[in-house]
């Protein structure tokens, strides 16, 4: 868990503070296993171990804010990601987004989703109209 307090040192969020996000594990009225309490165990540890501010988020309101509604899929996602920030490219011509793979696309839409919402707090407390961050 050293890595988190290297990255915590490097990384501030839009409100000039350091901000872990992280998503929150919901219910949906599901019998859960082991992984899941796991995870749970896991997203403690890191809260811990990162030893500042943070916040938990659900996917589903991830999904919503990007993709219009809540039944959307990772697919969807990455889709609504790269309508935003461009195609990844590729290696001689690299976009934006290259080298986002796997789960890290799942990472960048929680940090938008963070990152989104308190530029919209920001500009609705400054009385000002709502700015995007793209």
């Amino acid at each position: 868990l050293r890595w988190i307090k290297k990255i915590k040192s490097k990384y501030r969020n839009a409100a000039g503070g350091r901000m872990l996000v992280m998503e929150q594990i919901s219910s949906f009225g599901m019998v859960v296993g082991e992984t899941i309490f796991n995870t749970c165990i896991w997203e403690g540890r890191f809260v811990q171990a990162w030893g500042g501010k943070y916040s938990l988020v659900y996917r589903n309101s991830v999904k919503a804010h990007l993709c219009g509604t809540s039944k959307s899929k990772d697919t969807d996602v990455r889709r609504a990601l790269i309508e935003r920030f461009g195609t990844p490219g590729r290696k001689k011509t690299p976009g934006f987004l290259y080298g986002i793979k796997r789960d890290l696309w799942s990472a960048l839409a929680i940090v938008i989703y963070y990152n989104d919402m308190k530029t919209r707090e920001k500009a609705a407390s400054d009385g000002g109209t709502e700015k995007t961050i793209s």
